[in-house]
């Protein structure tokens, strides 16, 4: 990830937290006031709504009631208006907790897709939760509990004024902070959080070390390299391991290149003057074996064996061959 991408990745990631946080301060602040709808009524009456309380002017703040309101076209139940009020309370307080479960996750997601994805999905719910508030509260306040009317359009006489107040406006704020919160969310997760950790199974030949980031030698033919690893490193160890094996296999010329006729020749021209100094008996071929050149001797038909690359070498023709000796 280059800079600009990291600091478009930073901004996003401080802004998701940001406004998740700002939403649950907001959700708090709406539901300890008391001024989500406020009525003026003839006589100079005045009360203001909170959510799960009410407040006259003149008197203390009581747990809100509601009584049964009836006009000449229908008749709404006070009970189901405290249920309809209280359904608001709880999706304010779940879009609160759930923004404030976005802020966590955002921060402990800074490198992990999986927690970004589900703070992008807290941050979705709590969206949706304070849109659903933010709708149902005026919805039954200036629609449904008066009769599919306004509350002044019920007053035949006398002033009148109803109207949302500032709690509610705060609860709108909080449900827009949501929205950002969301957008950024998933914006950091589909663009630049590291794709998620997985595991594949990686063949490793026989004989070759591979050696992980983690320090761990992988050494077996079902071993599961981790998909971390990185490629092009993992790639770079495994031909430094590489033993002539692997690539003689497919061809004699690779041995010819890692051991160059004349070197070959000076070893045949030392074991044709039966100087086997540095060569000792192997009892189990009756091939003499050198720790220093990697190679058996044959004193019958003067043939070198490499067992690494399976390949004898004919100093006659100057040439490697695979298969019994020619």
């Amino acid at each position: 990830m280059g800079a600009e991408a990291l600091v478009r990745r930073q901004k996003a990631h401080y802004g998701a937290a940001f406004f998740s946080i700002a939403a649950t301060g907001l959700c708090v602040a709406a539901l300890l006031t008391n001024e989500w709808y406020n009525i003026t009524a003839p006589g100079q009456l005045v009360v203001n709504y909170g959510v799960i309380r009410n407040c006259t002017q003149g008197a203390s703040c009581t747990t809100l009631e509601f009584p049964d309101f009836t006009s000449g076209t229908c008749t709404r139940k006070g009970s189901e208006m405290k249920s309809r009020t209280y359904a608001v309370f709880g999706l304010v307080i779940g879009g609160g907790a759930f923004a404030l479960f976005t802020f966590l996750l955002v921060l402990a997601s800074h490198t992990r897709r999986a927690l970004g994805f589900l703070s992008a999905f807290c941050a979705i719910i709590a969206m949706g939760a304070l849109a659903a508030a933010s709708v149902l509260y005026p919805f039954t306040w200036h629609h449904w509990y008066f009769c599919d009317k306004a509350f002044c359009a019920n007053i035949v006489s006398g002033t009148c004024s109803a109207f949302f107040g500032f709690s509610f406006a705060i609860e709108l704020v909080a449900a827009a902070s949501t929205v950002i919160s969301a957008v950024l969310s998933i914006v950091v997760v589909c663009f630049y959080l590291p794709p998620p950790t997985v595991t594949v199974a990686a063949p490793v030949e026989a004989g070759v070390h591979v050696v992980d980031n983690n320090g761990t030698d992988v050494n077996d033919a079902h071993s599961v390299v981790p998909a971390e690893t990185r490629y092009e490193d993992r790639g770079r160890r495994v031909s430094e391991a590489r033993t002539p094996q692997q690539d003689n296999r497919n061809s004699a010329a690779g041995v010819a290149e890692n051991r160059r006729t004349t070197e070959m020749r000076a070893l045949t021209s030392t074991t044709n003057n039966q100087s086997l100094d540095g060569w000792e008996l192997d009892e189990n071929t009756g091939l003499y074996w050198s720790d220093r050149e990697k190679l058996f001797y044959d004193p019958i038909s003067g043939h070198f064996y490499d067992p690494e690359s399976e390949l004898w070498y004919d100093p006659t023709t100057e040439q490697w061959y695979q298969g019994a000796e020619q």
